[in-house]
C-alpha cells in the first residue's frame, strides 16, 4: 500500500485526464467560492470597463487603452466576454475559466512529481493573486503552461510555439519578459555550423526553415506588443527609464527575490497590502534577507546545471525583471511573483529535457519548501478575503440600483475609486479629477487633484439642469453646501482592505424655502 502511495505521488506523466480533471474540479470549485467571497476592486474593473467600453480589435490595439501601458491581449479578451455578457459578472467568470485551465494544463503535462503538481493548486499565487485575483497576468500563466506542454525538443513546432510566445508578450509587460526568456531558449535549438565541404568552402549557419519562420512570427509579435503597448508622451505611465545598478539597489532587488517566492504572514494577520516574507519576523537584520535571497536564487540556477541553457534564461529573466522594477515601475507581489511563474517554466522544461534520466531532487526539494510556505500564505489569504471586504465598490453599486439612483448625475472623486461603480452600474460618472464624463478613467497626465470646493461648484453648476446630483466620495466632509441648497448623506460604506474604496454617497438638492411669516 505504501508502495503503491509513493509511486502515484511520484509519477510524473499522466497516461490519461482523469486525475487532472478530478483534481482541477476541486480547484475550481475553490476558485468559485473564493470570487464570490471576493469584492472586486478598481484595478480589476477598470481592465474590464476599457475592454467593454472599445468598439472592436482596431480600438484596443490603437485607441485609448494605450494609456494603460498594458499589452492589449486581456483587455481583448474581456472585450469579447463583454460581447457575451455585457455585466461585470463576465469578469470574475473569464478569470475562474483561466486560472482553472491554467491549473489543468500543469497537472495534465507538466513533468514534476504528482505531489508538487497537487501543492501548487495551494499556493498563494496560483490560487489567490493570479486565480481569485482577476487581473492580465493569470492569462500570462496559462499561456507561459500551453508554451511549455507544447514543447517537445525531438519535434519541435517553431510557428506555434513563437505564435504562443507572441500572445504571452502581449499579457503584461512581465509576459513580455518572460517570452523573451523562453525564446532565447527555443531558438537556441536546431543551430548548426556547417564546416567547409566541396560545395562551399566557408562555413556557414544552418538554420531550419521552420525555426525562421517561427523567429519571424515572434519578431512580428513582439513588434505589434511593442508598438500597440507603449505609452503616449501624456500617459501618466510613460516610462521614465531610470536604471540604477549600484550595490545596494541589488541587495535590495535580491531581498525583494527572497519576498516574491516565500510571501508568508501568519493565517489571521495577512494583509494583501501590506504582506510580509519568511523570517520577517525573526529580528534579523534587513540585508541578511538579501544573502538569502542571493543564495536561494543560486541554488535555483544549480538544480537547472543539467540543461545549462535553462541556468542562463531564469538567471536572465530574473535580472531583467529586477531592471524592471527599479527602472521602469516599482514593483508589487504581482508582478514580482513571474519570478515563480518562469522558475516554474524552466523547472518544467527542464524534465522534459531531460526525458527520464536521473531527478532533479534539489530542485523537488527547494519546489517543495517554497510551496509549503506559499500554500499557508494561499489558505491566508482566502480566509482574509473572506472575512474582511476588499472593496466597498460592490456594496456601493448595489445600493445605487436598488435604490434607483443609477439614473441620476453623479459626481465622482477620486476618480480611480469611484469608476469601479460606474462600471457595475453601466452609466457615466463625472469626475472632478479630469471634468470627464465616462465609466473608466483615462490615464493622462492632465488630472487635478481632488478638490472638494471644485466637486460642490460642478454639482451647484448641474443642479441648474435638474433636481438632484449625487456626489460619490470615498472620503468625509464634502465641501461647506452653499446657501439655497442642501446635502443629505445617503450612503456610508464599510471599511475595506483596499483604504481608499470605502464610500460616502450624498445627494445634494435645492433646499425648501423658508416657510412665509405667520400673519398678525
Amino acid at each position: 500500500m505504501l508502495l503503491a502511495l509513493r509511486r502515484a505521488l511520484w509519477s510524473q506523466r499522466e497516461r490519461g485526464p482523469w486525475f487532472a480533471l478530478f483534481a482541477t474540479a476541486a480547484f475550481g470549485y475553490a476558485q468559485v467560492v473564493g470570487h464570490m467571497d471576493h469584492e472586486l476592486w478598481k484595478d480589476e474593473l477598470h481592465c474590464y470597463g476599457v475592454g467593454r467600453s472599445a468598439s472592436g480589435l482596431s480600438d484596443l490595439l490603437s485607441g485609448e487603452r494605450r494609456y494603460e501601458g498594458h499589452p492589449f491581449m486581456w483587455y481583448l479578451l474581456l472585450h469579447l466576454a463583454s460581447r457575451v455578457h455585457r455585466g461585470w459578472i463576465s469578469l470574475p467568470v473569464v478569470s475562474t475559466a483561466v486560472a482553472t485551465l491554467a491549473a489543468y494544463v500543469w497537472l495534465r503535462h507538466a513533468r514534476v512529481p504528482r505531489l508538487l503538481r497537487l501543492l501548487l493548486l495551494g499556493s498563494y499565487y496560483l490560487l489567490y493573486e493570479y486565480g481569485v485575483l482577476s487581473r492580465s497576468y493569470t492569462l500570462g500563466m496559462l499561456l507561459v503552461f500551453v508554451f511549455c506542454a507544447l514543447y517537445h525538443p525531438l519535434r519541435i513546432r517553431y510557428v506555434a510555439a513563437g505564435s504562443l510566445l507572441f500572445l504571452i508578450s502581449a499579457t503584461s509587460l512581465y509576459g513580455t519578459l518572460i517570452a523573451g526568456m523562453l525564446a532565447l531558449f527555443l531558438f537556441s535549438h536546431d543551430v548548426r555550423l556547417l564546416a567547409p565541404d566541396a560545395r562551399d568552402d566557408r562555413g556557414r549557419l544552418a538554420l531550419p526553415v521552420g525555426w525562421a519562420a517561427g523567429l519571424v512570427v515572434f519578431g512580428a509579435g513582439l513588434g505589434l506588443t511593442a508598438l500597440t503597448t507603449i505609452p503616449p508622451g501624456d500617459s501618466m505611465y510613460a516610462p521614465g527609464w531610470s536604471f540604477d545598478f549600484s550595490f545596494e539597489t541589488l541587495a535590495t532587488d535580491f531581498a525583494n527575490y527572497w519576498g516574491a517566492m516565500l510571501p508568508f504572514h501568519s493565517l489571521r494577520e495577512w494583509n494583501w497590502l501590506y504582506i510580509d516574507y519568511f523570517g520577517s519576523s525573526w529580528g534579523i537584520a534587513p540585508g541578511w534577507f538579501a544573502a538569502f535571497g542571493f543564495a536561494y536564487f543560486l541554488a535555483w540556477l544549480w538544480s537547472l546545471r543539467r540543461v545549462p541553457m535553462l541556468s542562463v534564461v531564469y538567471g536572465l529573466g530574473v535580472f531583467a525583471m529586477m531592471a524592471v522594477q527599479h527602472g521602469i515601475y516599482p514593483a508589487a507581489l504581482r508582478h514580482r511573483g513571474h519570478y515563480f511563474i518562469l522558475l516554474l517554466a524552466c523547472l518544467w522544461l527542464h524534465e522534459v529535457e531531460r526525458r527520464g534520466k536521473p531527478r532533479a531532487y534539489l530542485a523537488y526539494a527547494l519546489l517543495g519548501a517554497t510551496l509549503c510556505v506559499q500554500i499557508a500564505t494561499g489558505i491566508a489569504a482566502m480566509r482574509t478575503d473572506h472575512e474582511v471586504v476588499f472593496s466597498d465598490a460592490q456594496n456601493a453599486a448595489k445600493f445605487m440600483r436598488d435604490n434607483h439612483l443609477q439614473s441620476l448625475p453623479v459626481i465622482g472623486s477620486t476618480d480611480h475609486a469611484s469608476s469601479p461603480i460606474a462600471i457595475m452600474l453601466d452609466v457615466p460618472f463625472l469626475f472632478q479629477e479630469t471634468g470627464e464624463t465616462s465609466q473608466v478613467v483615462l490615464e493622462h497626465n492632465r488630472r487635478q487633484v481632488p478638490n472638494p470646493l471644485l466637486i460642490m461648484a460642478m454639482a451647484v453648476d448641474l443642479l441648474t439642469r435638474t433636481d438632484k446630483v449625487l456626489l460619490l466620495l470615498n472620503y468625509d466632509n464634502p465641501a461647506p453646501v452653499p446657501a439655497g441648497y442642501e446635502a443629505k448623506l445617503l450612503y456610508r460604506g464599510q471599511a475595506a482592505l483596499m483604504y481608499d474604496e470605502s464610500y460616502r454617497i450624498y445627494e445634494l438638492t435645492h433646499s425648501a424655502p423658508p416657510p412665509p411669516p405667520a400673519a398678525n
